[in-house]
Order: C-alpha cells, then sequence, then structure tokens
C-alpha cells in the first residue's frame, strides 16, 4: 500500500486482503497504484510492492508479456480509465503458464458518493474452466454413434485433436511396431507414416507401466533423446493405455505437439482415460462385426458350395431320369416296330404303315427334347399360329391313333398372325398336345383350337382327363415337378418360357375329374 491510511486501518485492510483469494488492485484516477495485495502478485507473477512503487507504464510493462492480446488489452484499459463510473466483468486469458482468470473493475466512492479511485478484482478460474470444457467435450462425444465403429473412433479421435489444438493418435500394438489406427490434427508438414516402431515412440513408456503418463518436456528428459517424436519436435505428449475386453494392453491413445510450455495435468489424463474406454468398446465392437462378416463370408460360401453340388446333384438326376424316360419310350416304340414287324407277313401294307406312324413317334420325340434345351435367342418373324399348328398336327397325329385318344382340331379361317420363332412354337404346341395325350389315356379326348381377338391370339389346348388338384397346379411351371413316375417336370416349365419369351401369358383352368385347358395368348402382329 502507499502510505494514504492510519496505521490501524492500514493493520486491519492488510490482514483481509491478504486472507482472500482475489488478487486485488486498487488505483488512482490517474491508473496510478494504490494498493496491491500477494495474490495480484502470484496470479500476474511479479511482486506486489513492485505495483505500488513503479509508475503506471512500468507496470504495466511487468504484466504485458504473460498477456495473449496485449494492443486489445491496452485499448480496454483506457475505455475503462476513460468512463469513471465503467463496470465491467470479463475473462482476461494469460500464458506461460497458460492461465484464465475472471476479471471485474468498478468505480471506489467515498462518503459524498464521488469516484476517488478504481478497484479491479481478479479470479483465477482456470481449473474450474477446463473442467467444463472436460466435461462438455464429454457429453458431446458419449452422443457420438454410428453403425460403423470405424467412423466413431475417428469422430473421438478429431473432437481430442480440436480439443487440444495438438496431435491426437490412436496406435495399437503390432508386435513392436505402434500401428497408427486413426490419427487427426497431423501438420501437413510432417511426413505421413502408418507408426512406428515401439522403441522409437513416448508409448513404450506408458505400456510399460500401464498407467497414464505425461512427459512435459521430452528436451528435459534422457530417455527420449533419441525418439522419433523428439526429433520431429513434438516435445509434449500424454498418453494413456487401451485394453482389450481380456484386460490386456493393446494399444494406446495419446495426444503429442510441440506446446511444452503449456502444463498438463491429471485432469488430462482423466479426460483422455475415460475416453480411452469408449474407444476399447467400438474396438471391440469393429472386432465383433469382423468375426461376424467372416462368418458370413464362410457361411456364404459353404452355401453356395452346397448350393452348386446341389445343382450338379440335380442336373445329374434329371439326366438319368430324362434317359430312362426316352429309353422307356425307345424301347416301347422298338416293342410295337418288332411285332409289327412279325406279322407283316400277312398284312404287309398295314405292318409298314404302322412301322412309318412309329417312326414317326420318333421324330416328336425328337421335338420334345429340342425344347428342354437352353435356347438361342429367338429370332422373331410374322407367323400364322394356324399355320404351325397343322406342322405339328402332321407330326403328331399317328401317335394319338397309336394311343387311340381323339383329337379334335378347331382352327379359324383368316390367318392367326403373331411375331414369334417358328420352331419354339412347335416346341410349344409338341408339349401342350402330348401333355394332354397322357393325362387322357387311351379312349380320352384331345381339343386344340386358335382364336382371332381383338388384340391377341389365343391358342387352347383341353382335355377330358381327370384334372388336377391345387396343390399339383401351384406346382404347375416349376421345374423338376412332376406327377408322373417317368417324367421329369420340364415340359410345362419349358412351355412357359417359350411363352414368356414370346411375350405372352399361359393359363390353366383344372377341375377334379372334368380334365384340363391350357390357354396360351399371344399379342396380335402389327
Amino acid at each position: 500500500m502507499r502510505s494514504l491510511l492510519p496505521p490501524e486501518i492500514e493493520h486491519s485492510l492488510r490482514a483481509v486482503l491478504g486472507a482472500v483469494d482475489y488478487g486485488i488492485l486498487v488505483t488512482d484516477l490517474e491508473h496510478k497504484s494504490l494498493i496491491c495485495n500477494g495474490k495480484f502478485g502470484e496470479l500476474f507473477g511479479i511482486p506486489a510492492e513492485h505495483v505500488v512503487e513503479n509508475d503506471v507504464e512500468a507496470v504495466r510493462q511487468m504484466v504485458r508479456h504473460r498477456i495473449i492480446e496485449p494492443t486489445s488489452w491496452q485499448r480496454n484499459l483506457d475505455e475503462v480509465y476513460a468512463d469513471l463510473e465503467c463496470e465491467q466483468e470479463d475473462e482476461l486469458h494469460l500464458m506461460n503458464p497458460d492461465t484464465i482468470l475472471r476479471r471485474y473493475t468498478g468505480p471506489v466512492r467515498n462518503e459524498d458518493r464521488q469516484v476517488i479511485a478504481r478497484l479491479w478484482t481478479f479470479l483465477d478460474i482456470t481449473n474450474s474452466t477446463h473442467k467444463r470444457r472436460y466435461q462438455l467435450a464429454l457429453s458431446q462425444i458419449a452422443t457420438l454413434f454410428d453403425s460403423d465403429p470405424t467412423q466413431v473412433v475417428k469422430k473421438i479421435i478429431d473432437k481430442i485433436s480440436d480439443f487440444y489444438g495438438s496431435i491426437a493418435i490412436l496406435s495399437i500394438l503390432d508386435d513392436a511396431f505402434m500401428r497408427f489406427h486413426t490419427a487427426s490434427g497431423v501438420p501437413p508438414e510432417l511426413p505421413p507414416i502408418p507408426g512406428n516402431n515401439l522403441t522409437e515412440s513416448y508409448c513404450q513408456f506408458c505400456l510399460s507401466i500401464r498407467k497414464p503418463i505425461i512427459i512435459q518436456d521430452a528436451n528435459k528428459d534422457d530417455r527420449c533423446s533419441n525418439l522419433m517424436p523428439v526429433k520431429l519436435g513434438l516435445t509434449r505428449y500424454a498418453g494413456v493405455p487401451i485394453y482389450d475386453l481380456d484386460g490386456n494392453a493393446i494399444g494406446t491413445l495419446c495426444v503429442l505437439d510441440r506446446r511444452s510450455e503449456q502444463q498438463l495435468t491429471d485432469d488430462d489424463l482423466d479426460f483422455l482415460s475415460v475416453l480411452a474406454m469408449r474407444i476399447s468398446s467400438e474396438l471391440e465392437r469393429e472386432a465383433r462385426i469382423q468375426k461376424l462378416e467372416e462368418w458370413l463370408r464362410n457361411t456364404k460360401n459353404e452355401l453356395q458350395a452346397a448350393q452348386d453340388k446341389l445343382v450338379q446333384s440335380e442336373k445329374l438326376a434329371v439326366t438319368g431320369t430324362l434317359a430312362a424316360s426316352v429309353a422307356h419310350d425307345i424301347r416301347n416304340i422298338l416293342a410295337s416296330i418288332s411285332v409289327q414287324l412279325s406279322l407283316g407277313a400277312d398284312q404287309p401294307e398295314r405292318s409298314l404303315a404302322y412301322v412309318q406312324d412309329s417312326l414317326g413317334r420318333f421324330n416328336v420325340m425328337a421335338h420334345r427334347l429340342m425344347s428342354y434345351a437352353k435356347p438361342s435367342e429367338a429370332m422373331l418373324e410374322h407367323l400364322d399360329l394356324s399355320t404351325v399348328v397343322d406342322t405339328v398336327l402332321n407330326l403328331i397325329e399317328a401317335q394319338f391313333r397309336i394311343s387311340r385318344v381323339q383329337l379334335d382340331v378347331c382352327l379359324p379361317e383368316e390367318p392367326a398372325v403373331v411375331m414369334g420363332d417358328e420352331g419354339r412354337l412347335e416346341h410349344l404346341v409338341v408339349n401342350l398336345l402330348l401333355n394332354s395325350l397322357n393325362a387322357v389315356g387311351q379312349g380320352g379326348t384331345v381339343s386344340i383350337s386358335i382364336m382371332n381377338l381383338e388384340s391377341s391370339i389365343k391358342l387352347s389346348v383341353r382335355d377330358n382327363g381327370p384334372g388336377m388338384t391345387e396343390e399339383v397346379q401351384q406346382k404347375l411351371f416349376t421345374p423338376f415337378s412332376t406327377t408322373r413316375s417317368n417324367g421329369f417336370g420340364l415340359g410345362l416349365y419349358s412351355c412357359s418360357q417359350i411363352v414368356q419369351d414370346h411375350g405372352g401369358t399361359i393359363i390353366c383352368e383344372t377341375e377334379l375329374g372334368r380334365g384340363t385347358e391350357m390357354s396360351v395368348t399371344f399379342p396380335r402382329a402389327k
């Protein structure tokens, strides 16, 4: 204090000002310091007596090196002293070390309410401000979520980098190599590297003791002289271990930079340790997803192999059924030919006609087999569907005659022109007629008709056979589905494919005990 108070008042005032946590400065209206307590000197790093012993400019020069923005600070002081009634509360940021002060200033009045001096108070709120920042950052990070855990980890590392304004790295231990899983805030002038050897990194010290550590200034630590980060100028480090679910240290979460003059504290280690636990859970989730994806890949491969084997078995089964069916038909045809030839001495002309009809059945069989083959691209042209039916009837009528099945035909007088592939349409008609023939048996009736509609051509094949159940009808066009003991379930499937390739539709109408009608509708050719 300057000598301006009675001794008994000065003694009491000294006791009060020495006991408070506030730095206190009282100046006259010309900025000259009148009273300064020890806390003020402690906050600004100068002896309190020097403040009251020196003039205004000398005092400001003492503290100027601590002010982060000295120009703005000087301008604010001039504005405050220019207004006697000015009251102001704000935060003042100091450096070396980093400190945040809550600053207040207001007028000091005498008994007559006249302003005679100015009071300044300063309270160190660095710790509480930092704790609020930690809490805010933790609350923001707690809400981070993504279906991909790698993205969550990246967002956390980005937040840490932004929080400190430093490099933040998640490193995973791979034998004796620290692999950089995720990094953020790396200056562009530093070379991009995938990681570094454990013996060349700060992380070796963190992992060796399995505890969080701070290296405030590596230049003052003999252990760090040959480390790669030190050679790059990164002298400040804080790191915490990352653990798996079994408690094994698998890596580190760390921040490092060049700002060794700014003190890191246990609060920073606590902050990083909380985030390390969150990162550990995301790494575990990432590992589980990878295992699940690997299992799915293996399962898919196994299912594909099983499916390929099943398809191959199905192909072999169909081939066997097809071979047996063809052999059965050939054997029956040859047997009937053999019988007719043995009887041909008495009626040679009749026997020859029968043999010719039987040989025609081979031609029909060839037609049907060709319809099961994988078709080449259809060559569509203008065709009279009646002509196609006539061609098939010439081919197949002998088989109906031999089977003693009546075949009724109703074709229109005018052409029924469609866009179609002649060979495939012949296969379609052969299959439809043979299905009906097999359904009715000896003494039955099959009818085929063509009807010209306004914009389409309708082909119908009807029989008076036993009809089909609903269950059989639902599987009618499914490949390898058949009710015949020597069938292989490709006839109607082949028909549906031919109709579909011609832009048409095929419908089955059936009733148990009343027969079945297959109706095929094609667009009329333009």
